[in-house]
């Protein structure tokens, strides 16, 4: 999400179009990145604590 509104804010203080379609492009990216080093972690404690 901050990937995102980071966009909007460099497209708001006049960085390019493309460099801002970059950014919203790299925003999924971020998010896998994200659950691949810490989220699954957190998600098997929280699968283990709740007996699943």
């Amino acid at each position: 999400m901050a990937v995102l509104v980071l966009s909007v804010v460099a497209a708001a203080a006049g960085v390019s179009i493309g460099t801002s379609l970059l950014l919203v492009a790299a925003s999924p990216f971020v998010i896998v990145v994200g659950y691949e080093t810490v989220g699954f972690r957190h998600q098997a404690a929280v699968l283990e604590r709740n007996g699943v």
